[in-house]
């Protein structure tokens, strides 16, 4: 998305709902941090909300940003592999093509350009 705003907008919405429906079931605990405790509410999904879950496990924004958090996975998991889902229930075909087309035009890139240069910078 060229704005968070847009990426909130065109998908925010449907990702919730997909995850209401995911975590019915399993609650919210896969979604949170080692140790962290939530508030107590009257259901178990009452804090299920795109900012809830945005900073946990969404690669939802800019490209900027999308890179920014793909690198703080590699630093802290070191993450060696990615899957992207970009069609996600509900959000428009023209929108899941624009994210795909970002990813591998403006993403992909920047790492495969950081990657050529570490083996280039170890050999």
């Amino acid at each position: 998305a060229d704005t968070m705003e847009e990426a909130k907008e065109k998908a925010g919405e449907q990702m919730v709902n997909y995850m209401r429906w995911v975590c019915h079931w399993r609650g919210l605990g896969t979604h949170m941090n080692p140790g962290e405790e939530l508030h107590k509410t009257n259901r178990k999904l009452d804090l299920l909300n795109y900012d809830f879950l945005h900073k946990r496990n969404m690669l939802f924004g800019t490209v900027d940003y999308v890179i920014e958090k793909i690198e703080e996975l590699q630093s802290e998991l070191n993450l060696q592999y990615l899957q992207v889902w970009s069609n996600f229930p509900g959000v428009k075909h023209d929108d899941c093509m624009k994210s795909i087309k970002s990813f591998t035009e403006k993403v992909m890139p920047h790492f495969h350009k950081k990657n050529k240069a570490e083996i280039q910078k170890a050999s």
